[in-house]
């Protein structure tokens, strides 16, 4: 779908890592050169969690990483450990990833250490799971990246999630999940934009989305502003269309709806009808899985990508003007 390095389809600005590690230590200093690689890995981690949003800023993972910890800090514990074993996994299946190939193969298992968290309590059982699921996200993820064409985006997350749900529930481990209590109308639609933007990392909290869409700002006005779109739409379509309320109300058909549109405006630059088209594929596909014992996930937001994606290439096929679809 796109070519580009990282699986968000945000071109990475980042040509090396900032250091040589084949260089001796006496060129450089031990402590000098320890020094770089520590600011430089800080770096790196931070951009995992702006990736998780289709960005790529040191400061938007910042406030992302303050979003999740206002919200739960538990779950922010979950978050650093599964970055952490998709990236090992990331240097084990591309012997030695650094920089931006590490940042990629990163964030999906940022994403599996905080849904760990949100379904299961804290435990070592559940520790063994975000460890196991970032290294099984990031195979997924290098698995991907053969097909150039095709953005991975928070593939690898769904896909390692789902196997993680279907063996817990082989182990005969419990979930547990919460209840939002709101009104969908006046101050009550607002926050559910909010929770719907903060559910995009599984915070259902308006004081997360706030930081979210802040950190959003601060990296891409157009992200931002297409996050809030997406999230108001979605979640106004579900509920012109009547899908539960309480649903509605914890914002899961505004989270994804939210990301296509952040995903779309980047992919479309300029244009309005293939983002707007995303978002209400999303809600579609949301509806959808609630019709199946399978949780969406994210898996909504990368279906509806994808979907519109192709088939702008098709067209654009049709009438002789792209032969390959990451054009």
């Amino acid at each position: 779908m796109l070519r580009r390095p990282l699986a968000s389809g945000v071109q990475s600005k980042n040509s090396s890592d900032g250091y040589d590690c084949a260089a001796p230590l006496g060129t450089q200093g031990g402590g000098v050169l320890i020094t770089k690689v520590l600011k430089v890995e800080t770096a790196s981690f931070c951009r995992v969690f702006s990736l998780i949003m289709l960005q790529e800023s040191v400061l938007t993972g910042l406030l992302f990483l303050l979003g999740i910890a206002v919200n739960s800090k538990t779950m922010l514990v979950g978050a650093v450990i599964g970055a952490v074993s998709a990236g090992v996994g990331s240097r084990l299946w591309r012997c030695g990833a650094q920089g931006a190939a590490w940042e990629g193969g990163s964030f999906n298992g940022a994403l599996i250490g905080i849904a760990v968290l949100y379904y299961f309590p804290l435990a070592m059982s559940s520790m063994v799971l975000i460890l196991v699921g970032g290294v099984l996200s990031s195979m997924v993820y290098y698995r991907m990246l053969r097909y150039h064409w095709l953005s991975p985006f928070t593939a690898p997350f769904v896909v390692s999630m789902w196997v993680i749900l279907v063996v817990a529930e082989a182990l005969g481990l419990t979930t547990h999940l919460g209840s939002a209590t709101s009104t969908v109308d006046g101050l009550g639609m607002v926050m559910v934009v909010l929770r719907s933007i903060g559910q995009v990392m599984l915070q259902e909290n308006g004081l997360s989305g706030v930081l979210f869409v802040a950190g959003l700002w601060i990296c891409s006005r157009r992200a931002a502003t297409w996050a809030i779109i997406g999230a108001g739409l979605g979640s106004t379509l579900a509920q012109v269309f009547d899908y539960p309320v309480d649903l509605i109300l914890a914002g899961v058909f505004g989270f994804n709806a939210a990301l296509v549109g952040i995903a779309l405006s980047s992919r479309f630059p300029g244009r309005v009808i293939e983002p707007l088209f995303g978002i209400i594929l999303t809600v579609l596909i949301t509806q959808g899985f609630q019709l199946t014992p399978v949780p969406p996930l994210t898996a909504p937001f990368v279906l509806a990508a994808w979907l519109v994606t192709m088939g702008d290439w098709l067209r654009k096929k049709s009438i002789g003007t792209c032969i390959d679809p990451a054009q």
